[in-house]
């Protein structure tokens, strides 16, 4: 399987940024808004509380990712990684609140514009019992009982949340790093042998200063090192 990270394309990228971050900010705010399936779009909405929207006309739910271009099986594709989150109306400020973290989610794009849903890369658990589904014992099946609780504990979605999700390419496989919220304040780590299939949870990692890890990112230089950065708060 062919997989090539392609640094282009940054000049289209950063002429719509700016209206995906606004989308991005307004799919927590709006979750449960509806609409019919759009046309093919050439452009992105860049106002204040418009919601953008993927191919089946479902608001895309990837808040606090990342967008890059990967090329797979000889097709090139750009991926958005984010958060998904369940919410409900909290009456709070008139906002909404997160109650149930889904994971991390995955959008395919060829031109920026048009979003289709790939599924959900990294799923959080809800129950110790999720490990007999077939999902979870693929990725975990040969883990002791000991290590599946270690893994339940940093993947339970109704305590944890898996945030600010960062992927690239190191050679060999995908690799996510992202803040675990509701836990210790650590990074996580996962991989898969595609963008496109499951991610295995890999551990947690902490700073040796204390605090909790905030933003985050990634990068590869041309030595193949890749580095990690964050905002220890």
């Amino acid at each position: 399987m062919e997989r090539k990270r392609k640094l282009k394309g940054y000049e289209m990228f950063t002429k719509i940024m700016a209206g995906i971050v606004c989308c991005c900010v307004t799919i927590c705010a709006m979750p449960f808004a509806s609409a019919g399936k759009d046309s093919v779009r050439d452009s992105i909405p860049g106002l204040s509380d418009v919601c953008l929207y993927d191919s089946e006309g479902k608001i895309i739910r990837a808040f606090g990712g990342q967008v890059q271009e990967f090329t797979e099986s000889g097709e090139t594709k750009w991926y958005w990684i984010g958060e998904d989150a369940e919410t409900e109306e909290t009456g709070e400020n008139e906002g909404f609140a997160p109650i149930y973290h889904n994971g991390i989610h995955l959008y395919s794009s060829k031109d920026l514009y048009n979003w289709e849903d790939e599924g959900i890369i990294l799923k959080t658990m809800n129950a110790e019992t999720d490990f007999e589904e077939p999902y979870f014992q693929n990725l975990y099946g040969d883990l002791s009982d000991e290590k599946k609780r270690e893994v339940f504990q940093c993947l339970d979605g109704n305590t944890s949340a898996l945030t600010r999700p960062k992927v690239l390419y190191d050679g060999e496989k995908y690799v996510i790093w992202f803040t675990m919220i509701g836990g210790k304040g650590e990074a996580g780590i996962a991989v898969s042998d595609s963008i496109k299939e499951p991610f295995r949870f890999l551990k947690t990692t902490g700073v040796e200063s204390g605090g909790i890890i905030g933003n985050l990112n990634l990068f590869r230089d041309t030595d193949k090192h890749t580095s990690f950065t964050m905002c220890n708060i």
